[in-house]
């Protein structure tokens, strides 16, 4: 048979088997290792995607030989993290970090850890006895053991120490740092009291006041803090000084001396609860003897009077009225700048106009000629040089493109020559520089040579020429010297009646204007002279010159003198006539030329005022009557209050007949000072039945009056002859002279107490006063008179028995009491105490200062012990146990035994070799 791939090796044939040999083709099939489907000996290898040195059971594949970043282990269960795999540490992280199915707590590996501690009370505080370990916080945990009472939310580190008794901020002391302040007893809830005080640490609530020094503690709105007002005699603020006597007085009007009656006042203020007469609520007048000078009046140009007393006259005062405008003219060519002046005279350097552009050159205004000068605009119209038309002495240039020093072309007109330009325009073909006035002319068909208008035409005698003029603007129409050429050209006219060539927009087919004197339509008339001209003006005469014409119309460029632009005036001769004028009563003559005169004219002046006067008693009433001469059955006045009664008038006598205004001043019967038949009366102002103060005339007794005057005070009802006597801080209630403490029917009296000792707490026999006496207390609680440092307001202290706050308990058995100190119950007597404080003024038996001990049941246990190997017990109370615990003692020595065969190897360091050998 034949076919051997390899004759040379006998187990290298067609019948062979192929196997994992480094390439070879065992079986001459043409294929070696895993090319060849019948191949044996292959390994399964797995991926290692993340290179931590285990591979991913789902990604085997067999193979001769390894791939790139395979292995023979299948053990990774997270094959593209790293730190993923069994031989890594189980952390708190959610993760099964080692791949032995359990994660975080559920690991006994796990590490990371934290201590978390009982919050029963969920005050985010935890109990330092309950705790628990785990990777995430358990509900009802925290990561604090600080509360010292897990039963109770409000007590915690973080709470307010309260006044209560209780230690709230877990400091270990009772009602510390809290201030304790003195409270006197307030009747009448007005924020001030009276008597002794007493020391609290916290606000005792309704009835006391951290103030004291009420002089009427029965009246809430009368105390210290109170404002004195204008009130009729009232002490409101305790300083025994009642309305404008007392300098703290609320309530007084502000008033001011008005000299001149203008309702404006000036001078010194003047206070007062009342408003004295010939005054004024302010002091805004600055000339108090002229009524027409006040802050009301208009400011005016006058020469200088301050006629609204702003401290400003006439232009100084910008509410000033009747100013004219005005502008600087600084370089005083007439013509004025810059900003608007307003003034009541012209200020000397202004004008009445804003037209200049340069004020600080009087050759430069709008009436100036506007000339070649290297960019200045002389007449102000916004354009300088060859940019306004109205330029003069600016030079004709011509372009010289060939260069040759001979221009051609239409004529370029400016101040300074431009490049490129000639003087004169003699270049026939400016394309060309051989070809110029001053070449040969030859013949040559048609070419101009030498420029001279001659071409072929046997120059200087050549026939046929025509006559052109030059057309500078190209208006079509020329000006100047004849131009003989053959053909026309460019810029010439066959006319030369221009007279201005040097605008287009003047020659003999352009309109004529009226512009100041410019012959636009060449005939040699200009503006209102030209029969043509358009933009003139329609003026009428205005022969009495009072700003009204009259007549027929007049056409012209600028208004003549002596002219309007209307034709309103009704009378040309009479200045004092125009439709400006005043109307005025003057017997028939139309002063305004509205057509009406006098009365029939609405706008009249000069008028009388007359009222009608039915009952002819020479008084009137009703509406004015506007009229040049009075009309009959009226009168000058209008002071009759009753036009139907001859016997209603200002001049009849007033009487007490029922309301009816007799002698017409606008008061009737009481009102009227004039009045007769009146009774008297005695003002009862605060309505108790009893009058007070001068006497009152009236016709009908008034409201708030009595028949007597035998009231002491009308300003308060409760102050009459027969009110009540009562406690008010010296008011005389019933008018009898007599008052409070002095009067013996007074009610109202408060009872206190001796109180010798001076501590706020009275004893003794009961003290009836509408003041507290000195020297007394408004109650009779204290126990020890003789001491002031012993009494119901006072602290408990730890003091060998004495009851300092009179509540018949002292030291210990007072919750009140303050010193005591801090102990912790010691049980196993190691020293060490533990559990809930203990408040005692002296040291109880089986105790300790402090709570250190974490087992107080064991001797044994508490910090100052040895840690030692026991199973899990922290000895020495440090939150650690056994190996946990750097300072444990009696532990073995281990060598690591990662193959689990049972034997451990030591280190290969030397020195750590010999230390285990140790």
């Amino acid at each position: 048979m034949d076919g051997d791939c390899n004759d040379a090796v006998a187990a290298i044939n067609p019948g062979a088997q192929e196997i994992c040999d480094g390439g070879i083709d065992n079986d001459c099939d043409g294929l070696s290792d895993d090319a060849d489907p019948s191949v044996m000996g292959q390994i399964t290898w797995y991926a290692d995607a993340d290179g931590d040195g285990y591979g991913d059971l789902a990604t085997g594949v067999l193979t001769c030989n390894q791939p790139l970043n395979y292995i023979l282990d299948n053990s990774d269960c997270n094959d593209a993290v790293a730190a993923i795999n069994p031989g890594a540490t189980e952390v708190c992280n959610g993760i099964d970090d080692d791949c032995d199915g359990d994660t975080d707590d559920d690991d006994q590996n796990v590490v990371g850890q934290a201590t978390w501690y009982a919050d029963a009370d969920g005050d985010t505080y935890g109990d330092a006895g309950v705790s628990t370990t785990s990777c995430n916080q358990p509900i009802g945990y925290v990561s604090n053991n600080t509360d010292c009472d897990d039963a109770d939310n409000s007590i915690n580190p973080g709470a307010t120490e309260a006044c209560n008794g209780v230690d709230d901020d877990c400091n270990g002391l009772v009602d510390d740092n809290l201030t304790f302040i003195t409270y006197y007893n307030d009747f009448d809830g007005d924020g001030y009291g009276v008597g002794a005080g007493v020391s609290l640490c916290s606000n005792p609530g309704a009835g006391y006041s951290l103030v004291d020094g009420d002089c009427n503690d029965a009246v809430a709105a009368i105390n210290p803090g109170a404002q004195e007002i204008c009130d009729g005699g009232i002490d409101n603020d305790c300083d025994g000084l009642v309305d404008d006597a007392d300098p703290s007085v609320m309530g007084q009007g502000t008033y001011y001396a008005d000299g001149d009656g203008d309702g404006y006042g000036a001078g010194a203020a003047i206070l007062a609860c009342i408003q004295p007469v010939n005054t004024s609520i302010n002091n805004l007048d600055c000339n108090d003897a002229d009524a027409a000078i006040n802050p009301a009046a208009q400011e005016i140009c006058d020469g200088g009077i301050d006629n609204d007393c702003d401290g400003l006259v006439d232009d100084a005062d910008p509410s000033v009225m009747g100013q004219s405008t005005y502008y600087a003219d600084v370089d005083g060519d007439g013509y004025g700048a810059g900003a608007a002046i307003l003034a009541c005279i012209q200020p000397i350097n202004t004008s009445t106009n804003n037209t200049d552009c340069n004020d600080a050159d009087a050759a430069i205004n709008p009436g100036a000629q506007e000339i070649c000068d290297g960019g200045i605009d002389n007449d102000c119209d916004g354009l300088a040089d060859d940019a306004d038309p109205s330029v003069i002495g600016q030079g004709t240039y011509y372009a010289d493109v060939d260069g040759d020093g001979y221009g051609a072309g239409a004529g370029i007109v400016a101040c300074i020559q431009p490049v490129s330009t000639s003087t004169n325009n003699t270049d026939c073909n400016d394309a060309v520089a051989a070809i110029n006035p001053g070449a040969q002319e030859i013949c040559d068909g048609g070419i101009d040579n030498d420029c001279d208008g001659l071409v072929d035409d046997a120059d200087p005698s050549v026939m046929g020429q025509s006559t052109y003029y030059a057309d500078v603007d190209g208006d079509g129409y020329g000006a100047g010297a004849a131009i003989l050429a053959c053909i026309q050209p460019v810029n010439t006219s066959t006319n030369n009646t221009d007279c201005n060539d040097a605008v287009a927009a003047i020659n003999p087919g352009a309109q004529e204007i009226c512009d100041g004197g410019i012959d636009n339509d060449c005939d040699g008339l200009v503006d209102d002279a030209d029969p043509s001209v358009m933009g003139q003006g329609t003026y009428y005469a205005d022969v009495d010159g009072d700003g009204y014409g009259a007549g027929a119309a007049i056409l012209a460029c600028i208004q003549p003198l002596n002219t309007s632009i209307n034709n309103l005036d009704c009378n040309d001769a009479d200045a004092a006539i125009n439709p400006a004028a005043q109307e005025i009563c003057d017997g028939g003559i139309d002063n305004d030329c509205d057509g009406l005169v006098d009365d029939a004219d609405p706008s009249v002046m000069g008028q009388s005022t007359y009222y009608a006067d039915v009952d002819g008693d020479g008084y009137g009433a009703g509406a004015a009557i506007l009229a040049c001469i009075q009309p009959i059955n009226t009168s000058t006045n209008n002071t009759d209050c009753n036009d139907a009664v001859a016997a209603i008038n200002p001049g009849a006598q007033e009487i007490c007949d029922g309301g009816i205004d007799n002698d017409c001043d606008g008061l009737v019967d009481d009102a009227d000072p004039s009045v007769m038949g009146q009774s008297t009366y005695y003002a009862d102002v605060d309505g108790d039945g009893y009058g007070a103060g001068a006497a009152i005339l009236a016709c009908i007794q008034p409201v708030n009056t009595s028949t007597n005057n035998t009231d002491c005070n009308d300003a308060v009802a409760a102050i009459n002859p027969g009110a009540q006597e009562i406690c008010d801080g010296g008011i005389d209630n019933d008018c009898d002279g007599l008052v409070d403490d002095a009067d013996p029917s007074v009610m109202g009296q408060g009872t206190y107490y001796a109180d010798v000792d001076g501590d706020g707490y009275g004893a003794g026999a009961a003290i009836l006063a509408c003041i507290q006496p000195v020297n007394t207390s408004t109650n009779n609680t204290d126990c020890n008179d003789a001491v002031a440092a012993i009494n119901p307001g006072a602290q408990e202290i730890c003091d060998g028995g004495i009851d300092n706050d009179c509540d018949g308990l002292v030291d210990d058995a007072d919750p009140s009491v303050m010193g005591q100190s801090t102990y912790y119950a010691d049980v196993d007597g190691d020293g060490y105490g533990a559990g809930a404080s203990i408040l005692a003024c002296i040291q109880p038996v089986n105790t300790s200062i402090n709570n250190l001990d974490c087992n107080d049941n064991d001797i044994l246990i508490h910090p100052a012990a040895q840690e030692i190997c026991d199973g899990g017990i922290d000895n020495d109370c440090d939150g650690l146990a056994d190996d946990a615990d750097p300072s444990i003692v009696g532990q073995g020595i281990y060598f690591a035994d990662n193959d689990g065969d049972g034997y451990g190897m030591y280190p290969t360091s030397k020195h750590i070799y010999q230390q285990y050998r140790l």
